[in-house]
């Protein structure tokens, strides 16, 4: 393994990139290989963090000892992903993306894992695209500003930690995904979710004044905790100002609201 650090001096920027080279993983006959990557904390105030990434399993925690901790699980050598990060003026900026022009479709044989953990307590914003697989999103011990995903076909879900949330944009193509918000944010915040076809369940704090609009086509809505006019959904009494403000747009499938708890 090649490991070729690049720094930039200027004022307090740093720049550091590390490039995987061919052989990494080992070779695509089957042998499954791990490597484990780490960011140290220096101080960071917040995380910038930029996830490609095709087929396979993309988990994303809190937890981590640095301030991204990652594991990368694969059989498959030509899928070895760039890992870049640089740290200024307080923001470590993160790039982690699949090689271009191979992002494949899921084989029986593949195995292409991510399992990524973010520093708890420091604040993120979170910008990943995913294609066909499972994507695991737990980011209950980070204070996420703002979250956008985009994922294909799949399994999908996503805790957030609302404390400092501004924004969070959520695309999904055919699959199901659940999305739990927890806490409230400390100034209003607005979100959207667009599904084409499959499932989606959401779960918000009956303490947490929010507005949801849904928009859809074929399938049905299940409420609990929200009271209905027309496509709006709150759980707040008239007159009040929501905390949280979701529009959904979604195909054909089912949606729930869940605000009980």
């Amino acid at each position: 393994m090649t490991i070729e650090p690049v720094v930039v001096l200027g004022g307090l920027a740093v720049l550091v990139a590390v490039l995987w080279r061919q052989g990494v993983f080992g070779s695509s006959s089957g042998g499954i290989r791990t490597e484990h990557r780490s960011i140290p904390r220096d101080g960071t105030q917040r995380t910038d963090l930029h996830l490609r990434m095709g087929a396979g399993v993309l988990s994303l925690q809190g937890g981590a000892a640095g301030l991204v901790d990652a594991d990368f699980v694969s059989n498959q050598p030509e899928l070895e992903p760039e890992f870049v990060y640089r740290t200024n003026d307080g923001i470590c900026e993160v790039s982690i993306t699949q090689p271009s022009g191979r992002l494949f479709m899921s084989a029986p044989h593949l195995r292409y894992e991510w399992h990524l953990r973010c520093a708890d307590n420091i604040p993120a914003t979170v910008d990943l695209e995913s294609g066909a697989g499972t994507t695991d999103i737990d980011l209950s011990t980070v204070p996420v500003q703002q979250l956008r995903v985009r994922t294909g076909a799949g399994q999908g879900r996503a805790v957030i930690l609302a404390s400092k949330l501004e924004h969070f944009d959520l695309q999904t193509g055919a699959g199901r995904l659940d999305l739990e918000i927890r806490g409230s944010p400390s100034t209003p915040a607005r979100g959207s979710i667009h599904g084409g076809v499959g499932a989606l369940q959401i779960r918000i704090p009956r303490t947490t004044p929010t507005r949801i609009h849904v928009d859809k086509g074929i399938g049905g809505v299940n409420v609990r905790g929200f009271m209905q006019d027309g496509r709006n959904y709150t759980n707040y009494a008239p007159g009040a100002t929501p905390a949280l403000d979701i529009d959904i747009h979604v195909g054909v499938g089912e949606v729930t609201l869940d605000s009980a708890g």
